[in-house]
């Protein structure tokens, strides 16, 4: 594929299931970042939905917005295709409009500045040594590609645009990890816009934390070597037997890699890269201001307690939190997902889990429920 993802394809395919269609297309987004501003920055978006289209779904309940975390595009960390691993194809096939967008610098997305070497941070440029570069130096970009302000800006461009191609006055959002910030930040400011919010292992709340409007001083991008996503962030972290199919590590990380042209050059075997996160958080009084219908799902080994703190501040009180047993951070990627991916269609059809419209659960490795409060 061309490195110019304005040449990525936007026709739409089949997925083997004539049902089942998928269509990438690119969002035209004007930046709102200070050192970027009215730069056109073309966002990545994937729609999957049945067709033709099923009645059985109000349409407020129908439309779907996926937002992904930190350092994985949207396209592989919602719609793996792999067997039964897409999340997105899973919605779909319930009856939901289901759509995924990658923000800027991410996978597809337009990023300024992402296919200079040089501007990947200096302690981490030991990686491209003989690839990308020939020696170590110093950044031609010194800040952030985005901030909280810029993201929601971003975020809701594509909102628009989704409504608009559905013909919804709503949508409902479906976030993981860091893309609870972005997505749960958004319904704060937009709860016109927004139905219902699922949240897989949100970024926790932080008290101290800020909402950023200008990028900060710090290098453009950052990389991670397959070793560390697989064996540090993931596998130590999934104990129980048979928790994650041994052929999964190798369709991740194509996924990944195909998304990433650049980054799949830049080292042996590839390397996956990511714009460097600002130090900011997500303000506990955005985390009260939630006023749509919000459902936290974790699990137990992906730091509970402080996913259950962000839960507990949730100011909506229609909400519910589960925890899942046998579960790591990357729970759509491993044996638990058909329970991720129930719990989400329940939530987003319905606005309850298990019928219920608030409480905690947790839910054991065989996929039964009890409820904790």
């Amino acid at each position: 594929m061309d490195d110019n993802p304005s040449r990525a394809p936007a026709a739409a395919a089949s997925t083997g299931d004539t049902r089942i269609v998928r269509t990438d297309l690119f969002v035209p987004h004007v930046s709102t970042v200070t050192t970027d501003r009215g730069m056109l920055l073309p966002v990545h978006v994937v729609r999957k939905r049945a067709l033709p289209s099923p009645d059985d779904i109000a349409a407020a309940d129908r439309v779907v917005l996926c937002i992904h975390g930190t350092s994985v595009p949207a396209p592989v960390a919602f719609d793996l295709e792999h067997r039964d691993y897409s999340w997105m194809e899973a919605l779909a096939r319930e009856g939901f409009d289901v759509w995924a967008m990658s923000m800027t610098g991410y996978g597809w997305s337009a990023g300024p500045g992402m296919d200079d070497p040089a501007n990947v941070d200096p302690d981490m440029q030991h990686h491209l040594i003989g690839y990308g570069l020939e020696r170590p130096t110093a950044p031609h970009v010194r800040h952030a590609l985005s901030t909280n302000q810029s993201e929601w800006d971003q975020i809701d461009t594509v909102v628009d645009y989704i409504l608009g191609a559905a013909g919804a006055d709503r949508l409902s959002l479906v976030v993981w990890s860091n893309g609870g910030p972005r997505g749960g930040g958004y319904a704060s400011l937009h709860p016109d816009k927004v139905n219902r919010l699922f949240m897989h292992a949100p970024g926790p709340s932080e008290p101290g934390a800020r909402v950023s409007r200008e990028p900060d001083p710090v290098p453009l991008m950052t990389l991670q070597p397959r070793n560390h996503l697989f064996n540090v962030r993931w596998a130590a972290n999934a104990p129980c037997e048979g928790q994650i199919a041994p052929e999964v590590f190798d369709v991740v990380w194509a996924a990944i890699m195909k998304y990433d042209p650049a980054g799949a050059r830049w080292a042996e075997g590839g390397v996956m890269r990511w714009p460097s996160r600002q130090p900011y958080g997500w303000p506990d009084d955005m985390v009260r201001a939630l006023a749509v219908p919000s459902l936290v799902l974790v699990g137990e080994t992906d730091n509970p307690a402080a996913r259950q703190a962000t839960f507990d501040l949730i100011g909506c009180p229609h909400k519910v939190r589960v925890l899942m047993d046998c579960a790591s951070h990357f729970v759509q990627w491993e044996g638990g997902r058909h329970i991720l991916h129930r719990a989400s269609a329940e939530w987003l059809r319905h606005g309850t889990f298990e019928g219920a419209e608030r409480g905690e659960f947790r839910i054991d490795r065989g996929g039964r429920v009890t409820r904790e409060r």
